[in-house]
């Protein structure tokens, strides 16, 4: 007897996918057995009907088979096309929005294309006024962000142009620069990066708390920033617009060209056009997915060296000019546009002429513009554009060249840019 009840609770456990030796088994079968004695007879068959109508119940409820879930395997092409539609999700296609004030197309005084020219260089000339003015707020800005730096930290402002003249897209691509170097500057790569944008939101708040106005944030690139706009001076100025980064090298080398591109006064005033122009037509900001003004500036210069301006490679930045241009600065301003509206595209453009080891990169099967940085070979400052960015650039070249060629007006070349409505 004892054999077979020990039997009849090997079998339950091994019902429940248990497995015990024999001690166990023993306590498991005192158990029941403690349970179970103590119960009247009526208690043991009540017992014994439930368990068996549980039983029946239990079979006459339909079986459902359960599906095992299907893991669908995505192929990689499958993966890469979906990656491509979120990157071009991200890139937002720019429409018209309502403004309060429309920037209206700039006016002259002046008739003719080359008189025109002249006028729109005396107002971008940067006046002993203006650079008190940018001055004054870089010096604001250095009371406010020095205190809460510790070790060797400087702060330094440029501007290359007026930023007072009212330009479209003013505040978007700002004409003045501040930058914080900050001494702690040991990072590399994605920690430099992680850095420089806590720095700059560091820098941030303290300039909001300080009466400065935050527009705009660019923190995509390799030199992350924010637009601020200056609070308005004492003789009612409005602020003026300004972009803050920290440890960026971009505003210091354009300076640098800038300032050796004077010695050459046509070079200056060709570089100062052409980003204007790059500017009102709404192909230099770089978040959007365009040509920075640096890439401007140094498309201005490789045109420069082609024509015979300025040597080759980086040799203008410590020499003046040995030749002068026999074109006025209007008439290099078309050549410009005529250059670039033509220009294929499949060459880097090597201001120092030292690397061509960029290979040519391609848009949607249409070679996009390869532009090497040259202060730092290999470096391809035009790798952000995309295939609506490239259109726009071929689009804007093309429809300056033929406004030259048909004798259109400064203003007319400048007309703001206006997004197409939704």
């Amino acid at each position: 007897m004892p054999s077979m009840q020990l039997d009849s609770v090997r079998s339950l456990l091994r019902n429940f996918g248990l497995e015990a030796d024999l001690r166990t088994q023993c306590i498991i079968l005192a158990g029941i057995l403690t349970a179970v004695l103590p119960l009247e007879i009526h208690h043991l068959v009540a017992m014994v009907l439930g368990a068996a109508g549980y039983m029946f119940l239990q079979k006459l409820e339909p079986t459902v088979r359960r599906r095992e879930p299907q893991v669908k395997r995505r192929s990689s092409s499958d993966m890469e096309k979906k990656f491509q539609e979120k990157r071009e999700v991200r890139v937002m296609k720019e429409v018209k929005k309502p403004s309060v004030v429309p920037v209206q197309a700039p006016k002259f005084q002046a008739t003719g294309f080359d008189a025109e020219v002249k006028e729109l260089l005396q107002n971008l000339q940067l006046t002993n006024t203006v650079r008190a003015q940018v001055d004054s707020i870089t010096q604001r800005v250095k009371d406010l962000l020095l205190p809460i730096f510790q070790g060797s930290t400087t702060l330094e402002g440029y501007a290359l142009a007026n930023p007072l003249t009212g330009t479209a897209f003013g505040v978007a691509v700002p004409d003045v620069e501040i930058v914080v170097t900050s001494g702690s500057n040991a990072q590399v790569g994605s920690e430099a990066s992680k850095y420089q944008k806590s720095l700059i939101r560091t820098c941030t708040d303290r300039l909001v708390t300080g009466g400065f106005k935050f527009r705009r944030s660019a923190f995509r690139g390799n030199e992350p920033k924010v637009t601020l706009i200056s609070p308005p001076s004492a003789d009612g100025q409005a602020g003026i617009p300004f972009n803050l980064s920290v440890n960026a090298v971009t505003p210091s080398r354009a300076q640098r060209i800038f300032e050796a591109c004077q010695r050459c006064p046509c070079a200056a005033e060709l570089l100062l056009l052409e980003r204007r122009w790059a500017k009102d037509r709404g192909i230099s900001h770089a978040a959007k997915g365009h040509l920075s003004p640096y890439c401007w500036m140094l498309l201005g210069i490789y045109y420069l060296q082609d024509v015979g301006i300025l040597e080759p490679g980086l040799g203008f930045l410590n020499s003046t000019p040995k030749t002068k241009s026999t074109m006025s600065s209007a008439e290099l301003f078309k050549s410009f546009m005529r250059f670039y509206a033509n220009y294929s595209w499949t060459e880097v453009i090597s201001v120092g002429r030292r690397s061509k080891a960029l290979p040519m990169r391609m848009v949607d099967g249409v070679a996009a513009p390869v532009i090497e940085d040259p202060f730092e070979i290999g470096v391809d400052l035009a790798n952000g554009m995309r295939s609506q960015s490239l259109q726009r650039l071929r689009d804007e070249l093309r429809r300056s060249m033929e406004l030259c060629a048909r004798g259109a007006s400064l203003a007319e070349l400048l007309e703001p840019w206006v997004p197409p409505e939704e």
